[in-house]
């Protein structure tokens, strides 16, 4: 339900990756936002009919998102908007780019268009090992957090936070005017 919300009020027809953070939304969308320069390198594309991957953002061919190699300059000069989806690209060119895109972008001769099918578009989840698979919560957490080693000081620090809050809130409560040695003595 909060998505669908957050879709048709915040997000809109706006690309997610392109989006800019608003002050007066929450914040847990502020940091979902955050976090899209850690996620995008694992989201990518299949594209079925076109119909809602977008052409120069979202990552649809092994290079990536377009908008890398072409300017927004370029793609507006040659009749297309920013928003334009992947559909849009293959009702124009078909399944092979321009002559003249590729002589100013030679990279493009390595990126195929694909052809249009019945298929909706689905993205697909990068994981560790860069194999495509479905959206899972866990395999995404797995994939972007940092490996770190177990330290076996961490109880020691969970105690001394412990002790520390118990001391503030000890000290903020009225137990000030009691002596140190007395309360230590209480606490042995």
């Amino acid at each position: 339900m909060w998505v669908s919300w957050i879709q048709s009020h915040c997000i809109r027809s706006r690309n997610f990756w392109v989006i800019k953070k608003r002050n007066e939304w929450s914040w847990i969308l502020r940091s979902l936002l955050d976090l899209r320069s850690h996620c995008r390198r694992f989201v990518i594309y299949n594209v079925g009919n076109g119909l809602s991957t977008h052409a120069w953002e979202d990552t649809w061919s092994e290079f990536g998102p377009l908008i890398q190699l072409l300017s927004y300059r370029f793609i507006n000069g040659h009749g297309f908007c920013n928003n334009s989806m992947v559909s849009d690209v293959m009702q124009r060119f078909g399944t092979n780019w321009p002559v003249d895109w590729i002589q100013q972008y030679p990279q493009l001769q390595s990126i195929i268009i694909p052809s249009p099918s019945q298929m909706e578009d689905t993205f697909r989840w990068l994981d560790a090992k860069l194999s495509r698979g479905n959206f899972e919560v866990k395999v995404a957490w797995q994939t972007i957090q940092e490996v770190r080693p177990i330290v076996h000081w961490y109880k020691l620090l969970l105690s001394l936070a412990v002790f520390w809050f118990v001391t503030a809130a000890a000290l903020r409560s009225g137990f000030v005017g009691i002596p140190l040695s007395i309360w230590f003595a209480a606490s042995v």
